[in-house]
């Protein structure tokens, strides 16, 4: 085998792996947890209708230690960027 042809199997063995994936848009609920080695639902929102809006969104990062009934802040990220705490 040439050294054209051993590049040219496996770069269409993966051309061929790549078509099979395809890309979704997913939403998380507002109120939902991540909490370690627990999985959450995401929703499709790719058969939903929507427009350009405009939007602004907040993720704040809490952690609590086990035993503990509390949350502690970790860091909030917005639209004006992060913020540690």
């Amino acid at each position: 085998m040439s050294a054209v042809q051993l590049l040219l199997v496996p770069l269409a063995l993966w051309a061929l792996q790549a078509s099979l994936c395809h890309g979704a848009c997913v939403e998380v609920d507002s109120d939902t947890d991540a909490v370690v080695n627990e999985g959450f639902k995401l929703g499709c929102i790719s058969c939903k209708m929507r427009g350009e809006v405009p939007a602004e969104a907040t993720v704040e990062w809490s952690f609590m230690p086990q035993g503990e009934s509390e949350f502690t802040k970790v860091s909030r990220h917005g639209s004006k960027g992060p913020q540690g705490h």
